[in-house]
């Protein structure tokens, strides 16, 4: 069996509290092109694999009367990455990191949520190509903050 990288999930709960992380390290350097099948293109990573991807979320959930309040903060990170292999233009896309918070409260079947993902306002290069004469850069989404109102149909 050729292992090329591993998943690490860990989950820790307490009374209220729960801790979920995950990562995905490369074990070995991910697979390159040879240079028979590309004779002229240098060795390198296949596109989109960084050789390590992870996140992490707290969350704290306890009850006040009748209402049962939360917050949750998170983390998203991954390493740079390649945006192709072959003959294509190859651009490097740099590492990014990005953090998310929450904070609501639950009754019943309602729930009210505010929300800040990418609080810190983390411009992540997420692709980039040059496929149609003009190099195109996608991006992630910038801070994006709100309320949110659920109702959950059926009950609890």
């Amino acid at each position: 069996m050729n292992v090329r990288s591993l998943v690490a999930l860990l989950s820790v709960s307490a009374v209220g509290f729960t801790l979920q992380a995950s990562a995905q390290p490369a074990l070995e350097p991910l697979p390159s092109f040879p240079q028979s099948v590309f004779p002229t293109s240098p060795r390198r990573a296949l596109a989109e694999s960084p050789p390590f991807q992870g996140n992490l979320r707290a969350r704290y959930e306890f009850t006040w009367g009748d209402y049962q309040p939360f917050v949750q903060v998170g983390m998203q990170h991954q390493a740079h990455s390649h945006s192709a292999t072959g003959y294509v233009q190859n651009y490097d896309q740099a590492a990014y990191t990005t953090y998310d918070a929450f904070a609501g409260v639950s009754k019943d079947a309602w729930t009210a949520q505010l929300y800040c993902e990418n609080f810190t306002d983390t411009r992540a290069n997420l692709f980039t190509s040059s496929a149609q004469s003009v190099v195109t850069v996608t991006v992630n989404r910038p801070r994006t903050a709100g309320l949110r109102f659920s109702y959950k149909f059926g009950g609890q």
